[in-house]
Formats: structure tokens, sequence, C-alpha cells
């Protein structure tokens, strides 16, 4: 996935990103991740990965990973030194 940091201004020191990974009916959750990506940059895109390393039962076509901001700490002017952020 990719994090933009769509704000001029700011740099956004750390973004927490939890990912929950399920199965496309959502029966089954499998695992929640949370992991951080540290100084985003004003206008910066990164890839952000996140790996699953469980199973899931057999019958389970397709594991789909549902990512959402947690948090973002931290907020830094350029004369400090998000802000806007999105997942795609």
């Amino acid at each position: 996935m990719q994090i933009y940091n769509s704000n001029p201004n700011r740099t956004a020191v750390e973004i927490c990103v939890h990912v929950r990974f399920h199965d496309a009916e959502k029966k089954l959750i499998a695992a929640h991740q949370t992991n951080c990506l540290r100084n985003l940059n004003p206008t910066e895109q990164r890839e952000f990965v996140v790996t699953y390393g469980g199973s899931f039962p057999k019958y389970v076509a397709e594991v789909i990973a549902d990512p959402h901001i947690s948090s973002v700490s931290r907020l830094l002017t350029r004369d400090d030194i998000g802000s806007s952020m999105s997942i795609y």
C-alpha cells in the first residue's frame, strides 16, 4: 500500500497503520497487526508493506487486508525540524 502526506507544511514523525486480515465473507478474522512508519515528509508518498505470516483454513479462497491509520504522532511544521494522510 502507499501512504501519502498531502499536507505541504507538516511532517508526520510517526504514522501507525492497523491492518485487519479476514476472509471475503468476514466470517473468519485471522489477525490484527499494527506497524508504524517514521518521518513522512510534507507531500511525500511512501510504500508501506504489511505481511500476514499466519495461515487460513484451506476453504478460504481470498484473504483481504483492511488498513486504517490508527495514529499520527508529533506533527511538525517545517519550522520545527499528518497532517492529511491517505492510504491507497
